[in-house]
């Protein structure tokens, strides 16, 4: 009996139910919801179809949660009926503004027993974009992708691209799923979402350590900028019509920086230098409006401090004051920087403890409010504590070694990267002698957070 009335619960009876237990008229709660007392005896006749507004009066009317009818809403008026886009837009919007994700799955999945609600779904998807509903969003494209039979269209290609945006900087593994996902699909991209596409690909790249990728990617980036640009002087068109997130010079000169990124870290500093020429001065760009105008000189920052890396990489540390000096009236690039720096120290096994003591306090402040919640930022100071451990044991401090050894490895396991969190603990084994019980306790409970894979690879160590 219980489960014929589960089955058998209706919007419609739950109301009755709901007049007859507080013994009241069809009419008085039509008062106290706000609704027409016509329009509530034909729902209870079931002469009329359930707007979505009317949904939600009757919700408050009957003293239940913000969308606790939606469920039955579902089966009466989108499974057992052919849904109607002028009833499905605003359920759908309501779904979101709710979060009642589950309810806008099934609603979906009904939709998608007809193709032709496809273009429908992805423009709702794209206006949840847009309003910053994500993972409503997320829902939408993927059933686009599931469903899209055109595998070389335009709107596959965009929806590919706004997945890999929502899912990155989630952890390393979605990072490198969301990657290969759309790599395939970058270049039937319009130019406009491209621009961004190879940006955020070699961005992408660059936080899992694929230097080969990044540089491809930058190359790539590169090349359709120096198209777009040739394309519009020779047909008069302003530079500016491009759709995309920042001004076309921003992508010429991140083309050159990620390039000769790529390079330094595959220790090819003798290919760096023509890349950093190639964004150190931009000023000769057309067009630039007052946000070019900033991303040219943010390039020629971002070269004189490429070119103080270089020269230390390369083992000229007496620059190092002069940089120094410089970092102080830049405290944005403090971090970036204090990495290549201890980089070079230990490359060349230099002491830098007075660079140290300058900046150590200002990265767990300052800084660190500039890059706060950005994926970039949480990898470089990942990899900062990971060079000031091997920096503080090469100097013989075993237990500060130990204490920055455990700093990285605590944001390695936040992060999910697997390829760092056994790097640290390969360094914390190899010094663990000089651990006090505490740290070695808290390391302990560290790799009991990694995955069990990662544990037996790392206990064979």
């Amino acid at each position: 009996v219980l489960l014929r009335e589960i089955h058998t619960t209706t919007i419609r009876t739950k109301l009755e139910n709901y007049i007859k237990r507080n013994e009241i008229t069809a009419q008085y709660f039509a008062r106290i919801a706000g609704i027409n007392p016509g329009t509530i005896s034909a729902i209870l006749n079931l002469n009329r179809p359930i707007s979505m507004t009317q949904l939600d009066r009757l919700t408050v009317g009957m003293e239940l949660p913000e969308g606790a009818l939606y469920d039955l809403y579902i089966n009466e008026c989108f499974v057992d009926h052919t849904p109607h886009w002028r009833r499905l837009r605003p359920f759908l919007l309501r779904c979101a503004e709710l979060n009642k994700f589950d309810c806008i799955k099934l609603t979906v999945q009904k939709m998608m027993e007809n193709l032709s609600y496809i273009s429908l779904i992805f423009d709702m998807a794209e206006v949840f974009y847009h309003k910053e509903k994500h993972e409503a969003a997320e829902l939408l494209y993927e059933s686009v992708v599931e469903s899209e039979k055109y595998q070389h269209s335009e709107r596959l290609a965009i929806c590919h691209y706004r997945l890999f945006r929502l899912t990155i900087d989630r952890n390393p593994q979605a990072n490198l799923r969301a990657v290969i996902h759309f790599e395939l699909f970058q270049d039937k991209l319009p130019d406009d979402y491209r621009l961004d596409g190879l940006l955020q690909l070699a961005n992408a790249y660059y936080l899992l350590r694929c230097w080969e990728k990044m540089a491809f990617f930058a190359d790539e980036l590169r090349t359709l900028v120096q198209v777009l640009y040739r394309d519009r002087k020779m047909t008069k068109r302003k530079i500016d019509v491009l759709n995309t997130e920042h001004p076309l010079v921003f992508y010429y000169g991140q083309g050159f920086l990620l390039k000769g990124a790529a390079l330094e870290h595959q220790e090819q500093y003798g290919e760096v230098e023509p890349y950093i020429d190639g964004y150190a001065d931009l000023s000769w760009f057309e067009e630039l409006d007052e946000l070019g105008q900033l991303a040219v000189e943010k390039f020629k920052l971002f070269a004189q401090v490429n070119r103080y890396n270089l020269q230390l990489l390369a083992g000229n540390f007496s620059l190092l004051s002069t940089y120094a000096s410089f970092l102080e009236t830049s405290p944005q690039e403090i971090l970036p920087s204090m990495v290549i720096i201890l980089k070079a120290a230990n490359k060349h096994r230099v002491s830098v403890d007075h660079v140290l003591k300058q900046f150590v306090d200002i990265l767990d402040g300052q800084v660190k409010a500039i890059y706060d919640h950005e994926a970039s930022y949480i990898s470089r100071y990942n990899e900062f504590y990971y060079q000031l451990a091997l920096y503080q044991f090469s100097h013989e401090r075993n237990r500060n070694g130990i204490e920055s050894t455990l700093q990285s490895l605590r944001i390695s396991v936040q992060q999910g990267n697997t390829s760092n969190t056994l790097f640290c603990i390969s360094l914390f084994k190899q010094f663990k002698e000089f651990a006090t019980a505490a740290q070695y306790m808290e390391y302990e409970a560290l790799i009991k957070r990694v995955g069990k894979d990662e544990e037996s690879y790392a206990l064979r160590l």
